[in-house]
């Protein structure tokens, strides 16, 4: 703007002069806060990529960690003991009463 002055032969004011002033450091803070602002929101979603980045890697370190065990693991069922394979054969056998009533018990309730 004072360069528009000056090619036209104006004169600002005292006054002009100080609210010219004003605006340009007005201007300067809202860059400022701006800047400052953006690269905040920049280094959040890095900080997210990050994160992202980290949990994916993590996630498939602990599924081969799980598929090798997995591998190895041989169910014994030789060390259980006679009462605990009845105990275990009825308490599926209740279990799959219970699921097959409550499932015709809410298919009743169609009609």
């Amino acid at each position: 703007m004072a360069a528009e002055f000056e090619a036209t032969g104006m004169r600002p004011t005292a006054p002009d002069r100080e609210r010219l002033a004003s605006g340009i450091e007005l201007s300067e803070h809202l860059a400022c806060a701006l800047r400052e602002t953006q690269a905040a929101l920049l280094q959040k979603d890095a900080q997210i990529a990050i994160d992202q980045e980290t949990k994916f890697f993590e996630d498939i370190r602990a599924q081969r960690k799980l598929e090798q065990e997995a591998r190895f693991y041989k169910k014994d069922r030789s060390q259980q003991t006679i009462a605990e394979l009845r105990e275990a054969k009825a308490k599926k056998e209740a279990m799959l009463r219970n699921s097959i009533r409550d499932f015709t018990v809410l298919d009743g309730l169609d009609d």
